[in-house]
């Protein structure tokens, strides 16, 4: 079975709606990865660009979507995306960091904003 984007918010969305920190976490992380595969699908870049093999391949995507001119939907979606990675951060590795009250509905309002760029 293969899943899409979409699968990913509407997870996202779910689990948004539990207040237990392991769900909120999970929604966080669920949001990046719906707005970055769809971004992924839509967007083109070459992921070794600018020989920054030592970065990661979502930052690589990231930095270079933010290097395209202002205005530009590959600036706008690497401008959100770029919010939703620091998120993702906080929830998927600094364990003993609060997460802020707001994150996720932030998260997956950044990552429906992404969605209506692109689609």
């Amino acid at each position: 079975m293969s899943v899409t984007p979409s699968d990913f918010l509407q997870s996202a969305i779910a689990l948004s709606n539990n207040i237990d920190e392991m769900a909120q976490r999970n929604a966080l992380s669920r949001a990046y990865y719906a707005a970055y595969h769809l971004a992924v699908q839509h967007i083109k870049l070459d992921a070794t660009e600018h020989g920054e093999e030592r970065k990661g391949v979502h930052r690589r995507f990231i930095d270079q979507l933010q290097e395209h001119d202002g205005g530009s939907t590959e600036r706008n979606v690497g401008g959100r995306l770029n919010q939703m990675y620091q998120r993702r951060i906080v929830a998927d590795y600094r364990l003993d960091e609060s997460l802020r009250h707001d994150s996720v509905a932030r998260q997956i309002d950044v990552a429906r904003q992404v969605f209506h760029l692109l689609t």
